[in-house]
């Protein structure tokens, strides 16, 4: 699980491999990332700096991944 920085966005990774993004104020998914990892998905880290909406994720199957939150 990763916390933005500035924002209310939360991120999650599933047993489904999938990884989802939530606004912890107003308690919804605004992305839904699937497709990349072949495991559990361990690892959540957004960009340090808070104006790149990138989202880096890695699982335990070894993969890694960068979602650009803004597409």
């Amino acid at each position: 699980m990763a916390h933005h920085a500035v924002s209310p966005l939360l991120a999650t990774g599933s047993a489904d491999h999938g990884i989802r993004v939530w606004d912890s104020q107003k308690s919804f998914c605004t992305h839904n990332f699937k497709g990349i990892h072949g495991g559990i998905p361990t690892q959540l880290l957004f960009h340090p700096d808070p104006t790149i909406m990138w989202l880096f994720s890695g699982a335990e199957d070894g993969s890694i991944a960068l979602w650009d939150m803004m597409e």
